[in-house]
């Protein structure tokens, strides 16, 4: 398998440099060349596999010739160690609970995969990777877990000051070691757009082997396509079914998307955003303008310029036409968010974080009570990391790596300039 460009097609790279580089330097991001293929044969076999025997079929077009069979295996069974229950609320709607990793989000998939993989990569280096992530609250969390105390390997976490939950800002300033948050006075755009012109600084390039951790990272995405496979084979494959995505930078349901081009039957997609929704825009004027974004409940998905449209554009050839009927975009405010979660407590006696009551309010809204598909909401972070939707006597979730009250280590604070980040790195790295 090669990859491309999204922004210059003529480009062609293995997939081992794809996941060192982490981002082309034309600025797009890696795709591959073309799109494997799911047979109907092994989809009807999926019914009866486990979820790590699904993964291996999927991942393994994309990693061959660069990743050896039994080190895929390896990597996919000590990444994905935790279960992914798929709950059945009532007759047409289920909950695909993808949050019961290590920090309690979805995004453990793609970071414990990437973590392997470039640690495997890396075996025979002398040298360090040094991995830049910029986050909206979760995925900093899920890096810094993965990536602590690896071997060879250096994270910087990015994130927006005072724009994260509590929770989730413990989460990411416990690790030392190989692993160092910055807080930056500004959106997570801002923190994406510094990260994005370090990958491309000729100076630092020169100097230090970067790759990024963010679902720009082809790695992390392709990570993800795996439940969604894993989602659909609890339903007869003739039977439509529509999956609600959680949607911030919009790569979730990118690796949707993909895994329905490889074959996945009869799935339609409903993105669920946010008052931050460039992409809601983009669908009704055929013009797709970046936003400065607004603080929300659902501040994980707090982005107003998604890195991975890139990627739906690229899929879809740039075409209005095309890409608006690859899925429904949906936007609750936070006033839905609110009352969506007090509603699905008395409802379904069932607690849902902030972004997965998008999902919930966006299935509602979209089917207004008539009777439809059955919908699969995918639930993306534990209910108790956020105050609104915790449980006041549960404070913090049960989990062997969280269910402690989380001590802050000193993070670094720095103003929204680059060349100021570009100054921090430059000394940390000698130190």
């Amino acid at each position: 398998m090669h990859y491309t460009s999204t922004k210059f097609q003529g480009l062609k790279v293995s997939f081992r440099e794809a996941l060192l580089k982490g981002q082309p330097s034309d600025g797009g991001l890696y795709m591959p060349l073309h799109i494997p293929k799911v047979s109907k044969k092994q989809l009807i076999a999926f019914s009866a596999l486990s979820f790590h025997e699904i993964a291996y079929l999927v991942i393994s077009p994309y990693t061959q010739t660069d990743l050896p069979h039994s080190i895929l295996k390896d990597i996919i069974h000590d990444a994905f160690s935790f279960n992914l229950p798929l709950k059945k609320l009532s007759t047409h709607l289920h909950v695909m609970e993808l949050y019961h990793g290590p920090t309690l989000s979805f995004k453990d998939f793609g970071a414990r995969f990437l973590a392997r993989l470039l640690s495997w990569m890396n075996r025979n280096s002398s040298t360090f990777i040094d991995v830049l992530v910029a986050t909206s609250g979760d995925t900093g969390a899920a890096i810094a877990s993965s990536f602590h105390n690896l071997p060879g390997i250096r994270v910087t976490i990015l994130y927006p000051r005072d724009r994260i939950s509590a929770f989730q800002e413990q989460q990411i300033t416990r690790f030392k070691e190989n692993i160092s948050s910055i807080a930056i006075t500004g959106s997570f755009d801002d923190c994406q757009r510094i990260v994005k012109k370090a990958l491309s600084d000729p100076d630092l390039k020169s100097a230090y082997r970067f790759t990024s951790a963010n679902s720009i990272n082809i790695g992390r995405l392709i990570a993800q396509i795996p439940y969604y496979f894993e989602a659909r084979k609890y339903f007869n494959s003739p039977e439509a079914v529509t999956i609600v995505v959680p949607s911030g930078n919009f790569g979730n349901i990118t690796a949707g998307l993909l895994a329905r081009q490889m074959g996945m039957p009869n799935t339609s997609f409903i993105a669920a955003t946010n008052e931050n929704s460039p992409i809601s825009r983009y669908f009704q004027t055929g013009i797709f303008l970046p936003t400065e974004p607004i603080l929300t409940l659902a501040n994980a998905m707090d982005v107003g310029n998604p890195s991975n449209f890139l990627r739906i554009q690229h899929m879809y050839c740039s075409t209005w036409n095309n890409i608006t009927t690859a899925f429904t975009p949906h936007v609750s405010t936070d006033h839905q968010i609110r009352s969506t979660i007090a509603e699905v407590r008395r409802a379904y006696k069932y607690d849902i974080d902030p972004h997965t009551a998008c999902a919930f309010n966006s299935s509602q809204h979209l089917t207004k009570g008539l009777r439809s598909s059955p919908h699969i909401l995918l639930a993306t972070a534990h209910p108790n990391k956020f105050p609104i939707s915790a449980r006041s006597n549960d404070p913090h979730p049960g989990s062997p790596n969280t269910q402690k009250t989380f001590q802050n280590s000193p993070c670094v604070i720095l103003p929204n300039n680059y060349e100021d980040f570009k100054q921090w790195f430059f000394l940390h790295s000698q130190n």
